[in-house]
């Protein structure tokens, strides 16, 4: 188990932390997320589900926000999020 954990927390979440989300197609409300928390390492980064998505003046998607497991609502820059492969169950 240990072995599978090391792979995956330097493997897995390598490549995800390699592609941000990058446009609006790439991200809606319901999405799961890893939140980047620059004073956490990557393998401790928390998941959040996006519930709200926040619009710039030009019309792209520039933040969005999230709430976590405990309950914790924030808002976090769109640059921050990593979104995990596949859709939840919700917007499939």
């Amino acid at each position: 188990m240990l072995s599978f954990w090391r792979s995956w927390a330097t493997e897995y979440l390598l490549e995800l932390s390699s592609r941000p989300i990058k446009s609006a197609a790439a991200v809606r409300a319901g999405d799961i997320v890893l939140v980047d928390d620059p004073l956490r390492p990557r393998q401790t980064w928390r998941l959040a589900r996006i519930t709200d998505l926040h619009v710039g003046r030009d019309g792209k998607i520039r933040a969005c926000s999230v709430k976590l497991a405990d309950g914790l609502q924030l808002q976090r820059s769109i640059r921050m999020l990593y979104p995990l492969e596949g859709r939840s169950a919700e917007n499939s």
